[in-house]
């Protein structure tokens, strides 16, 4: 539980998601910010916890925003950090393609993996963000390392 989670839950109810395709959520085909608002709405109702006081973080702030406006009813309160309302030109192409340079072959190590993403990615946070999406000794081929799939981009 991060330190703002807890710090709110020694107060107050929370309920914290992993949007979908993120964590341990399912996947799905669609992956836009009124699909989940809509997700989240349908969790606030189900939970009885509707109207409430909703905080979102860089993409889960695009979502709340979503929420706010689609399903005002939703909100009592919202909280927005590390994002505005705005359109951001595409900045994480690098990451992908040091991603996909990556040399999925049996056998591959975890410090393999960085060594190959600190050709293009020197910040050591970010390749530690990014393995955690690497899963090792899965794959089509028998002991292949496979990186996680979300269908489509989030738009």
């Amino acid at each position: 539980m991060g330190a703002i989670q807890k710090r709110l839950a020694a107060r107050r109810r929370v309920i914290a998601l992993d949007l979908r395709n993120h964590g341990s959520s399912g996947r799905a085909g669609a992956m836009d910010y009124p699909a989940m608002a809509a997700d989240v709405a349908e969790t606030l109702a189900s939970l009885g916890a509707a109207p409430a006081a909703v905080l979102g973080h860089s993409m889960g702030g695009k979502v709340a925003m979503a929420l706010a406006l689609e399903r005002p009813e939703r909100v009592e309160r919202l909280v927005v950090a590390d994002i505005a309302p705005v359109t951001y030109p595409p900045a994480l192409r690098g990451y992908v393609a040091a991603m996909q340079a990556v040399p999925l072959r049996p056998g591959l190590t975890r410090r393999d993996a960085d060594a190959a993403l600190g050709l293009a990615i020197p910040e050591p946070g970010i390749r530690t963000f990014l393995l955690q999406n690497l899963r090792f000794g899965e794959g089509r081929q028998a002991g292949a390392s496979a990186w996680r799939r979300s269908p489509r981009r989030c738009r």
